[in-house]
């Protein structure tokens, strides 16, 4: 029995901080240098205000676009996949090597961490602000309905770890 959910999830990578550290510092330089370069008090702070905000929301524009994307997840007896739509790869969680797994909903975002027995953890993201979620319910069903017959099998894998949110 395979189910497919499309969602559009979020992904965050180490990068992204660069992204935000490097927008920090440009409004720090561009601001410094509207200073020193711009003669009138008046000027300069609307120089300030409007490169802060310029830079902090091309920041933000780009974070968007590197964070959201387009996959196909796909549930199985034994596995759940995951598709990215835009460039093609697949991630595939095999149950006989989750440890636990876990499903919560924190601020709009809703999120599915398994770990899996080499202490490694695996987390897939949707935000709601970003786009419609609903099919992530239908997903979580699915799932717990193929871990529920996983677990028949192979006892001491794929548990399910209860969040206090």
């Amino acid at each position: 029995m395979e189910e497919q959910f499309e969602l559009i999830l979020t992904n965050r990578t180490p990068g992204d901080w660069l992204i935000i550290l490097g927008a920090v510092l440009l409004i720090v330089a561009a601001a410094y240098a509207g200073t020193i370069l711009i003669h009138s008090e008046g000027l300069q702070l609307w120089w300030c205000i409007v490169t802060t905000f310029g830079i902090a929301y091309g920041a933000f524009r780009l974070l968007k676009q590197r964070m959201m994307y387009q996959a196909i997840i796909s549930v199985e007896a034994d596995r759940l996949m995951v598709l990215n739509i835009i460039n093609e790869t697949v991630i595939t969680i095999l149950f006989a090597e989750v440890a636990s797994y876990r499903y919560m909903v924190v601020k709009d975002v809703h999120w599915l961490i398994f770990k899996m027995i080499d202490g490694s953890k695996l987390k897939i993201s949707a935000n709601a602000n970003f786009g419609e979620i609903e099919s992530f319910d239908g997903l979580m069903e699915a799932l717990e309905h193929s871990a529920a017959k996983f677990r028949l099998q192979n006892t001491a894998v794929m548990l399910q770890n209860k969040s206090f949110f």
